[in-house]
């Protein structure tokens, strides 16, 4: 055996393209041999399967399956994990019928096995292998399928095919059959079926890390993934493909955090608009100088540093949709150009004189009760009813728990495929607690929550589930809950009404319940008392007298405002509602400033 032939065979430890690799392997072989006919198989499900086939007529050889069942020379190989000599005449082993679609036959057939140490995909197909260990039978999982070995051999090797090499000369002279001979012809087979054996791993690994790829960018291209079952979500998604079918303008409300600006881009994703531009502003990011030319665009010289014209929003999405963010935080002398906007289809930008004709289809959001405001004309009303022609309101995330174990497992994917780690679970007290909390930050603050419990867990052993430990202490305290809000009367009391009570006791929805664990803020003051609680059962330890349900709030949102020294931002926070609703509460109930600046005065 000479240098050269080594150097081939090692030679192919660079090559990485399976197909490529499996050719020059077998016709390496059959120039080794000074033969022409030679193929390649694998073990793949039932069967034995050719993969690469050299010589006349090998058209009709590549893509045959053999049966397990049927004895072949192949077959033994596999199973044994040996090589072999057969004459075709005369060894039982021989699958004669295969050849009959041939006009040369086979006279002599040279089969060695082909090695590996692990199992794989081949071309991105499944197949079998069996191993081969001298102590205890074990099994090799591949996707979670168990091959079980039949034999011992060669310890720690796994068969995972056989490589023909066919002489077809009616002498049987042209094959070397000495032993020294095969014995080095063995080790170059070796040789190649590692690299063979590599090349498929890496093929393998390749796509496995182009179709994550292409997953991930899928994920967060698809920036409208929208997650929801409960009634609430589906009520809203209905009216979302109802407008989309529309051209009208759209407003939606709704808490922060509740998906706003992704209902936007479904709407726009799913309408006739859906391959124009989709632009988004945030009304209250920047100051109201900065605003207008965004919106509007401006002329060269216009103001200092305008340098060259530049186009607005408007102009910009031309044919396609805007979607205005934070809309109740528009200045007045903006709303009035929007309304231009809405009725004359025109923009006109900073420091130009003629104006510019545009098509867009406006979808505003807001988290403020803007029709309030435009009642206290702290919003035109004019612009109001041209905004929301279509109204969509989102519904807060404690509205709608059914979704919380949805989004969790969303969410937990998402972060997995970002990081590349095996994907998170939560024990069932875990997700108990998420779906019991408030999430006054909504869908963005369990997003973020999820991330954090990512970060935090990544040094623990994969698939191991996340316990109550890791969540963060502000999740066991005291919040009051938007549900328990919606109970009001001035009859209703606390002691004799059953849908209060039917409030506060938990209800189960997909295995979990959903009911606070502390609806009313009064409940488990100590974090250590509610992780040892099990919340099985409410505590109520005070006596509610015969206050009704809007004295209780009244007098507990007075509690908070006095505790936070009136600071509404304060006092929102810690009833675990976000500052607009919570002043919304404080204006239903006739808590104004002038009791506060009274009750400071008093202090």
């Amino acid at each position: 055996m000479n240098k050269s032939s080594f150097d081939l065979f090692k030679s192919f430890a660079g090559e990485l393209d399976p197909i490529s690799l499996q050719k020059k392997f077998l016709l390496a072989l059959l120039k080794l041999q000074n033969v022409e006919r030679g193929s390649i198989w694998i073990k793949k499900n039932n069967c034995y399967h050719c993969i690469e086939a050299a010589g006349k007529e090998s058209e009709n050889i590549i893509g045959i399956d053999i049966d397990e069942k049927q004895k072949s020379i192949v077959g033994w190989v596999i199973e044994n994990g040996q090589r072999t000599v057969a004459d075709t005449q005369s060894d039982a082993r021989h699958y004669k019928e295969l050849e009959d679609r041939l006009a040369v036959k086979s006279s002599l057939i040279l089969c060695f096995p082909l090695f590996l140490k692990n199992t794989t995909d081949y071309n991105g197909a499944d197949y079998n292998a069996t191993s081969y260990n001298n102590d205890n039978p074990t099994y090799i999982k591949k996707e979670d399928r168990a091959f079980k070995p039949d034999k011992s051999y060669g310890k720690g090797k796994t068969v995972y095919g056989a490589v023909q090499i066919i002489d077809t000369t009616p002498e049987k002279s042209c094959v070397n059959l000495d032993e020294r001979y095969l014995n080095y012809l063995q080790n170059l087979v070796d040789i190649g079926s590692v690299a063979l054996s590599n090349a498929v791993i890496y093929s393998q690994k390749v796509k496995e890390t182009e179709s994550l790829k292409v997953t991930l960018q899928k994920l967060r291209a698809s920036s409208t993934t929208i997650i929801g079952q409960s009634k609430k979500f589906q009520a809203c998604m209905n009216l979302v493909k109802s407008y989309a079918a529309s051209d009208l303008h759209v407003l939606i409300t709704g808490e922060s955090g509740t998906g706003k600006e992704l209902v936007a881009k479904e709407i726009h994703r799913a309408g006739s608009r859906s391959d124009k531009p989709f632009l988004v502003q945030n009304c209250s990011a920047i100051p109201e100088s900065l605003l207008e030319s965004e919106l509007f665009g401006y002329k060269k010289g216009a103001f200092s540093g305008a340098a060259k014209d530049k186009k607005g929003l408007f102009e910009a999405a031309d044919g396609g949709t805007v979607f205005l963010d934070e809309i109740g935080d528009m200045p007045f002398n903006i709303q009035a150009a929007i309304l231009r906007v809405l009725q004359n289809n025109e923009v006109k930008p900073v420091g130009s004189n003629e104006v510019i004709h545009v098509n867009v289809r406006i979808i505003s959001a807001t988290n403020r009760d803007i029709r309030q405001m435009a009642t206290e004309g702290k919003f035109r009303q004019d612009l109001f009813y041209r905004l929301s022609v279509l109204p969509i309101e989102l519904p807060p995330l404690r509205e709608r728990r059914e979704d919380i174990p949805l989004l969790i497992r969303y969410f937990f994917r998402l972060e997995s495929l970002k990081s590349g780690i095996k994907e998170k679970k939560l024990k069932p007290d875990v997700m108990q607690k998420l779906i019991s909390w408030s999430w006054p930050g909504n869908i963005r603050e369990l997003e973020n929550l999820i991330r954090y419990l990512v970060v935090i867990t990544d040094g623990q052993a994969e698939g191991e589930y996340i316990d109550i430990d890791a969540i963060p202490d502000h999740f066991f305290q005291p919040a009051i809950h938007e549900e328990f809000g919606s109970i009001r009367g001035p009859s209703v009391t606390i002691e004799n009404n059953q849908a209060v009570t039917n409030q506060i006791e938990k209800r189960k929805i997909g295995g979990y319940y959903t009911g606070t664990s502390n609806p009313m803020g009064i409940l488990h003051q100590n974090n250590n008392e509610l992780r040892n609680s099990g919340n099985a059962k409410y505590q109520i330890e005070i006596d509610f007298g015969n206050q009704t349900w809007d004295e209780l709030e009244e007098n507990y949102i007075r509690f908070l405002l006095r505790k936070n020294n009136w600071n509404v931002t304060w006092a929102a926070k810690a009833s675990g509602l976000n500052r607009s609703t919570f002043a919304s509460r404080m204006r239903r109930l006739g808590i104004r400033k002038s009791d506060i600046c009274h009750d400071l005065n008093r202090k």
